[in-house]
């Protein structure tokens, strides 16, 4: 064999496998695509932050009969949840959960820039008035909520009812404005309670 004939060969084979490469990229990518678009659309996994959409959640704290408050509420964002499939976090461990909001004179509110892809639990709270859950508020409705709040009544106020104290810091003195959550409760007979009992109250 010349070495005409020995280059012609080397160079058919580097082509063919140049070639065969080059399919073998091509396939792989093809497949690789196909597999993520698929997995994007049956995956029920919720990832927190994803969202690029923030919305506002607007709406008012009144009495019965809708008057206004005597005094200023705050309203807490409590916990959250997927619209659509399941997630690895807490429902009171998404960043939302630590937004807050204080009622205006006219008893308006607004929580800002609350991820859209989420629902949320909102608590309103004033002093006097029994605090009050309220659920499923979805941002991308963009409709004002509206919360009744009801009088704490004597029987309410009942030291068997009650639960009082002080919170201060380390050296003793009073911490304004803190807030302080019970989740669940136990029996003297060493039994357990469950969400129905979780209440929020504000210290004082």
């Amino acid at each position: 064999m010349t070495t005409n004939s020995r280059n012609a060969v080397l160079w058919s084979v580097l082509a063919i496998f140049l070639v065969a490469i080059a399919a073998v990229v091509v396939l792989t990518g093809g497949l690789l695509k196909r597999k993520a678009e698929q997995g994007g659309k049956s995956s029920t996994i919720m990832e927190p932050g994803k969202s690029a959409i923030l919305l506002d959640v607007t709406g008012s704290v009144s009495a019965k009969g809708g008057r206004p408050l005597p005094v200023r509420a705050t309203v807490f964002v409590a916990s959250a949840a997927p619209k659509t499939g399941t997630s690895t976090f807490c429902p009171s461990c998404y960043a939302d959960c630590r937004k807050r909001a204080q009622t205006d004179g006219q008893g308006h509110f607004k929580i800002k820039a609350l991820d859209s892809d989420l629902t949320f639990q909102i608590l309103a709270v004033a002093k006097g008035y029994k605090p009050k859950y309220l659920g499923k508020v979805d941002p991308a409705k963009r409709k004002p909520v509206k919360i009744i709040l009801d009088p704490i009544t004597s029987a309410d106020a009942a030291p068997e009812c009650s639960l009082h104290g002080r919170v201060v810091d380390p050296k003793g003195a009073p911490i304004e404005g803190a807030v302080v959550e019970m989740e669940g409760i136990e029996t003297k007979d060493g039994g357990a309670g469950g969400e129905d009992c979780r209440e929020l109250i504000r210290a004082r």
